[in-house]
């Protein structure tokens, strides 16, 4: 088809699905059982301490309750190219296996804007612009926003992240296409690589769960 679009392929597998599943659920219950700990200056008072334990719990709640809603697709990242040249034999021609599916949407005349931002929307895709134009075209990054840690789901399912905030590049200078999604995550309420790692895993849920549902006519 004329409209078809094979840069946003979706291909799932049962398998696939199961096994997202699987980790899916040991990550949410171990999160149930770790107790955050927020590391506090020298010169924080109980008070204030109190009020960074209570915003670390209610970010703890608000990341699992992300994970528990998120849809488990089963999706493996393809890359398809307009006319298959060179597809052939390339490590993306996949031995098709009982129960995959795979769906090429038309293309789709938006990119999606989630996070901490002034303003989450799906913005018309302009040709040739970074993901930078379109953050301030969602009113730019908020106050709780994690601007190191900004991140790009591609319309393939594949994620694009780098260094930098808004004044220094980075992903933020990246070339965007339709049906991408940008994500500004929130930052940390507590330190360990760990909880950054979850928030990021819950980010990336909430923005596919999202994106799929944008895409949906």
């Amino acid at each position: 088809m004329p409209t078809a679009y094979p840069p946003a392929a979706v291909f799932e597998r049962i398998d696939v699905r199961e096994l997202q599943q699987k980790t899916r659920q040991e990550l949410i219950q171990r999160l149930e059982q770790e107790s955050p700990a927020v590391k506090s200056a020298v010169t924080t008072s109980g008070s204030e301490e109190a009020v960074l334990q209570q915003a670390a719990l209610q970010q703890r709640e608000r990341m699992l309750e992300a994970l528990r809603r998120a849809p488990v697709s089963g999706r493996l990242v393809v890359h398809l190219r307009p006319g298959q040249k060179d597809f052939q034999g390339s490590a993306d021609d996949i031995e098709l296996r009982a129960g995959d599916t795979l769906e090429i949407p038309k293309q789709p005349g938006f990119v999606v804007i989630v996070g901490q931002v002034y303003n989450s929307n799906a913005i018309s895709y302009a040709p040739g612009k970074n993901a930078g134009w379109y953050l301030s075209r969602a009113g730019g990054a908020t106050g709780l926003a994690n601007k190191k840690a900004i991140f790009i789901l591609r319309a393939n399912g594949s994620v694009s992240s780098g260094g930098g905030d808004v004044w220094s590049g980075g992903i933020l200078t990246a070339a965007v296409g339709p049906g991408d999604t940008i994500v500004v995550p929130e930052k940390s309420s507590f330190g360990s690589n760990t909880w950054k790692n979850v928030v990021a895993i819950a980010q990336i849920a909430q923005a596919a769960a999202l994106a799929a549902a944008v895409a949906i006519p």
